[in-house]
């Protein structure tokens, strides 16, 4: 098992419709990009959501991002939505998150976030998830309740 105990929730109250942009990511603080973020997500044109409850999860040192796709399952998948209002709700949070979200073209990528304090803002990065990532340095891993 590559999951540790729940270690908080957070709840994410309904959203518009969106289409996705540069912007819509610097209004959640993202301030700085790596590698494929957020190419893969920018124009997707994201459905509102109702109001939902995401859960993070500890994860141990030697987990990987199939593992924990698989060991969560459907659960896995949050929506670009919930992504940006957990971003939005855990400035300056301590640690490191990842999360599963489907691009504009179906693949589904991990995305991983830190908190970085000397830019006051949220450092981003993705990867396919088929291409197994070592997580490390990712401490938790925010999915559906």
């Amino acid at each position: 098992m590559s999951l540790t105990a729940p270690l908080y929730s957070v709840e994410i109250e309904t959203q518009p419709a969106v289409v996705v942009s540069e912007k819509y990511f610097e209004e959640a603080g993202i301030k700085r990009v790596h590698d494929n973020f957020p190419g893969p997500f920018l124009g997707m044109e994201a459905p509102a959501i109702t109001d939902s409850v995401l859960k993070a999860q500890g994860i141990e040192i030697s987990s990987n991002t199939h593992y924990i796709h698989e060991e969560l399952g459907e659960r896995a998948q949050i929506s670009i939505q919930e992504f940006v209002g957990f971003l939005k709700k855990g400035r300056r949070s301590s640690g490191a998150y990842v999360f599963y979200i489907r691009g504009r073209d179906g693949d589904l990528f991990a995305v991983f976030c830190r908190w970085i304090h000397e830019i006051n803002g949220w450092v981003a990065f993705s990867s396919l998830v088929r291409f197994c990532v070592s997580l490390r340095t990712v401490e938790v891993v925010v999915s559906r309740n």
